[in-house]
């Protein structure tokens, strides 16, 4: 809610970066939008919403379908294209825009993560980090810690990175049909 709301009480934007958190964490649409002088809007997801389809029906629900013809460009940067295998995982994902899974009656998290949150931070559930009025993260030092990156990248193979890419261009141009796509791939570190 947090992520669309900002985005409508401006409603200016004509411009968005979508993705994950490689892309809530790494592109900001403040400083494309002083750069270039067009709106932009960070408009990313945890987790890509969990699967593509998730992702699109968050699109279509809270876009107006004029809204829609005035968005003029779309960065969408993809973490998973390092990540072997989840392509495929995301494609067969049942997981809710959340990430939990649509009709479990297991829990998504012990009851010991939960204790452990409330002991760290104070609350049983995690927020999402504090964002300004262009969608980016406002930065902290707990934010901007790079001893937190662990993972290594394994990359997809071309063939299933492009037919992701294909798909992604084909609905995003559905949902905008003006918009310019273009993919930024994140910097291997």
């Amino acid at each position: 809610d947090k992520k669309i709301n900002g985005f409508k009480i401006k409603n200016s934007y004509t411009n968005l970066i979508l993705g994950g958190s490689n892309s809530f964490y790494s592109l900001s649409a403040e400083q494309l939008s002083e750069a270039s002088e067009e709106n932009w809007y960070n408009l990313s997801l945890s987790g890509e919403a969990y699967n593509n389809r998730n992702y699109y029906n968050f699109l279509r629900n809270n876009f107006l379908p004029e809204d829609r013809y005035k968005i003029k460009k779309i960065f969408y940067s993809s973490i998973y294209y390092y990540r072997k295998g989840s392509i495929l995982s995301r494609k067969n994902s049942y997981k809710s825009i959340f990430g939990s899974y649509k009709y479990s009656i297991k829990p998504s998290f012990s009851g010991f993560t939960y204790i452990k949150r409330y002991l760290i931070h104070g609350s049983f559930l995690t927020s999402y980090p504090n964002q300004n009025s262009f969608g980016d993260i406002i930065f902290n030092p707990t934010t901007c810690n790079n001893k937190k990156i662990k993972e290594g990248y394994n990359i997809e193979s071309f063939e299933i990175i492009y037919m992701d890419m294909m798909e992604k261009n084909n609905k995003l141009k559905e949902l905008f049909p003006n918009a310019e796509i273009y993919f930024i791939f994140p910097s291997d570190y």
